[in-house]
């Protein structure tokens, strides 16, 4: 097995198409439900990175020089810095024959030189993936639940009603400045939301962090839609929640994070915010047939509201979590 670094900001197109074969082999094996990505969509992850993220990615060659697995390494900046995440594919009929663990070395040993404690990954339950983190000997932290929504079954005229003392602003695409403090500050909900025994940590929703949220998602050819829930004798933010509209394949979008601030849960608003996001997607996106949001495992209130509004859950995930100093040891990098 040979491993090579792709650099993602002048990835070649035998690469691209290499790397997209993998990742859609991968999906149609584990998660033959999800949605594929596009060539297009795949560079636009490679070269426009997540904000605060730095990624590294390999890919796997068999003796004969046949691509058969690749694996990317995020190292967060910040309050995250001493954790990294992977993910390692390998097409299905090649597992089990080395590339996995090559792939986990490279990771493993950028990780080790880049000062960090712990990796994470996650893996679909009782899938190879999850086999594979098991005999590892990776920590369980966290689980979560895939749902997916039919958007054209909803019935828009049963959906909820603003609660009294609220209303809601419709944000589409780039924030307006007159908005970054309020976006940010009800994203800053987040910061209590449970993290299980994970070592991550959530980084601080700023305004610097809005606007590089805004940036990444116009380099990628997303469209960010937001409803934010205000008080009205206050003025404050009490909620946001937000929905991904991919530009070049829209029929099925992400629903994003819905946070409500803990001085106003328990009016209900995590079900308005989401209805209202629907509403407005029947209304002027058609073409949005399905979204698909992940939710931790043990938060009941939310799957409560998932439910409420048709939406099924699909599969379930568990994030494991290694220490790099155990695993280089064990690697011989040390």
């Amino acid at each position: 097995m040979r491993v090579r670094p792709v650099d993602p900001r002048a990835v070649s197109p035998a690469e691209l198409s290499a790397m997209h074969a993998i990742r859609t082999a991968v999906l149609r094996h584990d998660e033959p439900d999800r949605r594929l990505p596009t060539q297009a969509e795949l560079r636009a992850e490679l070269s426009v990175p997540w904000p605060g993220l730095r990624t590294a990615y390999w890919l796997c060659a068999d003796p004969a020089g046949q691509p058969v697995g690749m694996a990317s390494l995020a190292l967060p900046s910040g309050a995250d810095e001493h954790t990294a995440y992977a993910e390692i594919d390998v097409l299905p009929e090649h597992r089990r024959l080395g590339a996995g663990r090559h792939l986990m070395g490279e990771a493993f040993r950028m990780a080790y030189s880049s000062g960090r404690d712990h990796v994470l990954g996650r893996a679909v339950d009782s899938r190879d993936g999850d086999r594979a983190a098991r005999a590892s000997q990776a920590r369980p932290v966290h689980r979560e639940t895939r749902s997916v929504l039919d958007l054209t079954a909803v019935d828009t005229a049963a959906l909820p009603a603003v609660p009294g003392g609220y209303y809601l602003l419709r944000v589409r695409g780039d924030t307006p400045p007159e908005l970054y403090g309020d976006i940010a500050a009800a994203h800053r909900g987040m910061a209590d939301a449970p993290r299980a025994e994970s070592a991550s940590e959530p980084e601080p929703h700023d305004v610097d962090r809005v606007v590089a949220f805004d940036r990444m998602l116009a380099g990628r050819d997303l469209e960010q839609l937001r409803v934010l829930a205000c008080h009205r004798a206050s003025g404050e933010p009490a909620g946001i929640s937000y929905v991904i509209v991919p530009q070049r394949s829209p029929a099925r979008s992400e629903q994003g994070d819905t946070v409500v601030a803990s001085t106003h849960r328990g009016n209900g608003l995590s079900r308005v915010l989401k209805a209202e996001l629907l509403r407005w997607l029947r209304a002027d996106f058609p073409k949005v047939a399905e979204l698909t949001t992940w939710v931790a495992s043990d938060n009941a209130s939310m799957h409560a509201v998932n439910r409420s509004l048709g939406y099924c859950d699909k599969a379930t995930y568990t994030h494991w979590q290694l220490p790099v100093a155990d695993v280089t040891a064990d690697l011989g990098m040390r």
